[in-house]
């Protein structure tokens, strides 16, 4: 598996035969976060460098240093798979409660419904990620209110532990957070979500 980042929360992971970009079509730069990179910005209009497919696109929510409607309208074909939480142009179907499955590309995708952090925003829509890429579950919190409820969810939907945690610094610094880690035990744990550059 190869992951990318872009700025803010933005994620590029390929693996498996699948590459998606997630939340990697924002406006940043709205909220004091990082606007999206013009690279990026050429690459989704133009297919240019820096890289060479893309299977889909997900979203955790649609906060804008995470989605834009009208940039994402600008910079991607009509027939592109997305899904979020309040965009469901790809196919799915819902395996449990809270959980979808999203069919994207080769991998195995499991939109799960989570809760945003921060008891001003519980109540926005919101989802993390588990993507296997061959070798083995990645998860992406988003924005996601990290308890270890979540992670003992997690651990029986992956069988296991996911391979790498994608988390915020935040989310770490949340009175849950430290036991949230120690109740999943990943291999690899990935600081994203970073302040503006």
């Amino acid at each position: 598996m190869e992951l990318f980042y872009t700025v803010n929360s933005g994620i590029y992971l390929r693996g498996g035969g699948t590459a998606l970009l997630i939340d990697g079509i924002h406006r940043g730069e709205k909220v004091a976060f990082s606007p999206m990179p013009s690279a990026l910005k050429d690459w989704l209009r133009d297919g240019a460098e820096p890289f060479t497919q893309l299977d889909g696109l997900l979203f955790t929510h649609s906060h804008p240093d995470h989605f834009d409607p009208d940039v994402f309208l600008e910079l991607t074909a009509p027939g592109r798979p997305a899904y979020g939480p309040e965009l469901k142009r790809a196919n799915s179907r819902t395996i449990l409660p809270g959980v979808t499955q999203v069919f994207i590309g080769n991998g195995a995708i499991l939109a799960l419904d989570t809760v945003h952090a921060g008891a001003d925003f519980a109540q926005v829509p919101h989802c993390s990620y588990l993507i296997h890429t061959g070798d083995g579950w990645t998860f992406v919190a988003g924005d996601a209110d990290l308890k270890p409820s979540l992670a003992h969810r997690l651990r029986s939907l992956c069988g296991s532990a996911p391979r790498t945690v994608l988390v915020n610094p935040c989310q770490l610094l949340e009175p849950y957070g430290h036991e949230f880690l120690r109740a999943l035990r990943p291999e690899k744990v990935l600081l994203y979500h970073l302040p503006r550059y």
